[in-house]
């Protein structure tokens, strides 16, 4: 099952007498499988980007300690800086690669991230811990975070959401560990944030130093397996993911005639990426919002907590689910839908029963549960539409939507939320999501299309047709 062979027999027996049957079961095993549970390790870590909605306040509070500047409002940047940060190193992520290769870009970025925590618990002052924690972080995260996708791509041409899941879904599932780790080093009394303020007291502040240095050796360790895991596929063998999914659009003819400039010229790249701003910009919010909320009604740290580490861990375990759905559909346009309705549902939870402590749990668990597929499809979509190597490139572009989603919520937070309050600002990001859905409803149509159109010209011609020819019927 795991060589993707079908003439494979081990018996028990055979296990048992040959002192080289591990080696030989290890050798049947498609390589593959080691890159994707490296990629899945590497994204435990970097994942924990998440979990700054979990330590915020406790971060917060020991920087308002020592720099009275420093409040909940302020450090909500920490994510959105992090994601710019990322996302103006994903685009020179695959130049450093091919450059340098995997492995040397591997150990620069995830070094980098653990060295980010460190630093960090050595700050004092707002400016000085904004500088180092999110702006380190988000360049080691955007020089590593497409690698383990495009090695797995290499490995399994065929089933790009099953791979792109399994590794995404540790961005979900790595905060869900940390952030009971984290309120047990600092805050295993459950004591309550001031509800005016969001801070808490100087016997759980104290504390956030040893905090942020355990998670950088932890961290760091994780990243080391990861280092070891992850490789791409030697380019003299063949995949051993047999075929048995039908081509893409994106045929070998159409790529031919592409290149990274004109694929971000594309309709399919402006709307993929209109879509992921739109949709993500709640729950980016959301994520770093979900503790100040429910401290608003006075619900304790302790239940808080647990709600937002089963969020993030359905966040992780259903990334998989996505993206092998929208293997099973053969279409993001029908995944992405059910994700947007299920989405809106959340938004409608928390705007109108975000006084029920049930309903407020549940919106911010579907809301993580879509944010998961996001990351999940849209790489494999990406990768669909302009093919296994260009789709990567792409998709370090379309990841400029995604920061832009997050700065969204800044400006939400400081201007339009003090205007007209929670619930018409989450009914915003409702009629953000509903916009979506309408640009969504043309995306086959006018886009996938238009690619079939032109597959099946290119096809049809002789193998004399000429570039220029196949350029001008993509324009």
């Amino acid at each position: 099952f795991l060589s993707g062979e079908t003439n494979v027999c081990i018996k028990p027996s055979t296990l048992l007498m040959n002192k080289m049957s591990l080696g030989c079961c290890l050798r049947g095993i498609n390589p593959g499988w080691f890159v994707l549970l490296g990629g899945f390790l590497m994204e435990v870590s970097l994942g924990c980007m998440y979990l700054w909605g979990a330590i915020e306040g406790y971060v917060t509070s020991y920087l308002h300690s020592y720099d009275p500047s420093a409040t909940v409002q302020n450090t909500f940047v920490v994510i959105p800086l992090q994601l710019m940060c990322m996302n103006l190193c994903l685009p020179i992520s695959d130049k450093l690669t091919k450059r340098f290769g995997v492995k040397k870009i591997l150990f620069v970025g995830l070094t980098l991230f653990p060295i980010s925590a460190l630093l960090a618990s050595f700050m004092k002052s707002l400016w000085s811990f904004l500088l180092v924690y999110p702006v380190l972080a988000g360049i080691g995260s955007g020089l590593t975070y497409t690698i383990p996708m495009r090695c797995g791509w290499e490995y399994f041409p065929q089933r790009k959401g099953m791979v792109t899941g399994i590794i995404v879904a540790g961005f979900g599932v790595g905060p869900f560990f940390f952030n009971f780790f984290t309120q047990y080093l600092v805050n295993p009394e459950n004591v309550k944030a001031n509800p005016e303020t969001d801070l808490y007291e100087y016997g759980v502040y104290k504390k956030v130093p040893s905090m942020l240095r355990i998670l950088a050796l932890t961290w760091l360790a994780i990243n080391l397996v990861a280092m070891v895991l992850i490789k791409p596929r030697p380019e003299d063998t063949v995949s051993r993911e047999p075929s048995t999914v039908a081509p893409s659009t994106s045929t070998t003819s159409t790529l031919a005639v592409l290149n990274l400039k004109s694929s971000v010229r594309t309709p399919q790249f402006a709307i993929l990426t209109t879509l992921g701003f739109l949709s993500l910009s709640f729950s980016l919010y959301l994520i770093s919002r979900y503790k100040s909320i429910g401290a608003s009604h006075n619900y304790n740290d302790m239940s808080i907590t647990a709600i937002g580490a089963t969020a993030l861990f359905i966040d992780g375990v259903f990334s998989a689910f996505w993206g092998m759905l929208m293997d099973r559909l053969n279409s993001f346009r029908s995944t992405f839908a059910i994700l947007l309705v299920s989405q809106m549902a959340s938004i409608a939870l928390i705007a109108f029963f975000d006084n029920v402590f049930v309903l407020y749990s549940l919106s911010i668990i579907v809301c993580l549960f879509c944010q998961g597929g996001h990351f999940a499809l849209f790489p494999a979509e990406s990768a669909v539409v302009f093919g296994e190597i260009l789709g990567a490139k792409v998709y370090s572009f379309m990841y400029a939507g995604f920061s832009l989603a997050g700065l969204v919520g800044v400006l939400f937070d400081k201007v339009v939320q003090p205007v007209v309050g929670d619930r018409w600002m989450f009914l915003i990001f409702l009629m953000m999501n509903f916009i979506a859905v309408i640009l969504l409803w043309g995306y086959d149509n006018n886009l996938d299309s238009r690619l079939r159109k032109m597959r099946s010209t290119l096809v049809s011609e002789t193998d004399s047709f000429e570039f220029d020819e196949s350029a001008k019927l993509l324009k």
